[in-house]
């Protein structure tokens, strides 16, 4: 156990789309995300 220590608060964010409609969290895709979303190594 740590003692003093204090979970920093979370700052939540609205995030829009490139037409500026609000995504619902979780729902930016229908299904799963496209294979372009995640990072190349």
């Amino acid at each position: 156990m740590l003692h003093g220590y204090q979970r920093p608060e979370i700052e939540w964010a609205d995030y829009f789309d490139e037409h500026g409609t609000l995504i619902p969290y979780g729902q930016r895709w229908d299904g799963l995300p496209q294979a372009e979303s995640y990072s190349v190594t």
